[in-house]
């Protein structure tokens, strides 16, 4: 076991990535990378002085998560050799990325609408005596349209992001009311494929000062993930509870799970997001926004997963404890906005058949 941990070491000697190994919380190994960046940092020093304490007692053999490194902002891959675990760490530059020109994401978004008057026109023109299937046309055009929205309005997050001027609008709100809504709304939908969704919470009360148009995209971003690694049966749990001072939000699904070569690069605004590049309405910015959304409220997120057997994203959140007059025993209605952006989030796992305009159609 000695040999193989040895080995798996000497691989990390050439990266030009910082790597630690650390060992009962003491830094057992540094790479000439992590020398160069951290200067102080030593073997037999205490990990605690560079890794969060809560990424330290995670019991997981693989996850990726970010945090500040000695005030630099570091994407976190940890993997598991014996009872030694080592840290790839990349540190992210000052340089912001750009995805793509707020005068083009306009223009999208106005040839977008203007498909959604088309299809509503077109579900205006039909009578009964129409032909049947202007009724799926109008359906696949609704589709295409949530797809789209979902597309722009991804580059228009990331983008908020990275140039810090995404409007974030945070109240205090009861997160279990929230999060039991959304999960009892999504979960109609995913039944029709055959995929189960539940919430656990043994709480009937949790605040958390958030964004609801944000904190639901962020958990929107995170449903759509799993299920897109799920057959039919599969099952996701969207967990919460209180730890200490914080609130987490586990969601855990039992899918294909995520390759280890691209587990470092789930985080980074760098991987595949030249616009010229994006196709299929797919961004690739689904974690990177879920990310930048998590650290506007204080928060963190950690990814846990084994191939072949699932994921778990873990979104470590702080409390509110600033707001008493808060009904604690109101459940929030779910609004129509949030359905809308409900289909909007998921539409490239859902098909055009969700979208059929007596659904749509108030």
């Amino acid at each position: 076991m000695a040999d193989s941990l040895e080995n798996s070491l000497s691989v990390f000697m050439a990266s030009q990535d910082p790597v630690i190994a650390v060992k009962n919380e003491i830094v057992t190994f540094v790479n000439p990378a992590a020398e160069k960046a951290f200067p102080d940092l030593a073997v037999g020093d205490s990990a605690s002085l560079y890794i969060p304490d809560i990424l330290l007692q995670l019991g997981s053999n693989r996850y990726i998560s970010t945090a500040k490194i000695c005030e630099r902002q570091t994407i976190i891959s940890c993997a598991s050799v014996d009872s030694t675990k080592i840290y790839c760490l990349c540190i992210e530059n000052d340089t912001r990325k750009s995805f793509a020109p707020p005068a083009l994401i306009a223009s999208m978004r106005s040839s977008i609408f203007t498909m959604r008057m088309a299809a509503d026109k077109l579900v205006e023109a039909a009578s009964p005596e129409s032909d049947p299937r202007l009724s799926t046309y109008s359906s696949i055009l609704y589709h295409n349209y949530h797809s789209l929205l979902h597309f722009t309005g991804n580059l228009y997050t990331a983008e908020g992001l990275a140039s810090g001027t995404l409007p974030f609008q945070p109240t205090a709100l009861n997160v279990v009311s929230v999060c039991k809504e959304l999960v009892n709304s999504v979960s109609g939908f995913v039944a029709q494929n055959d995929v189960e969704l539940s919430f656990k919470c043994t709480e009937n009360y949790i605040c958390g000062n958030v964004d609801r148009a944000l904190f639901e995209q962020m958990l929107l971003n995170l449903l759509s993930n799993s299920l897109g690694t799920l057959e039919k049966g599969g099952r996701i749990v969207l967990e919460l509870c209180r730890d200490g001072e914080n609130y987490t939000i586990t969601v855990t699904d039992n899918g294909g799970g995520i390759d280890y070569s691209t587990l470092s690069t789930l985080f980074s605004s760098h991987k595949n997001h030249d616009i010229s590049e994006l196709s299929n309405g797919h961004t690739g910015l689904g974690l990177y926004i879920v990310r930048g959304i998590s650290e506007l409220h204080g928060g963190a997120i950690i990814i846990e997963t084994t191939p072949d057997m699932g994921t778990t994203a873990r979104l470590i959140m702080p409390i509110d404890h600033s707001s008493h007059t808060l009904l604690r025993t109101t459940e929030l209605e779910y609004h129509a906005a949030a359905l809308n952006s409900i289909l909007t989030e998921l539409s490239s796992y859902l098909d055009y058949k969700h979208y059929s305009p007596k659904y749509l159609m108030d």
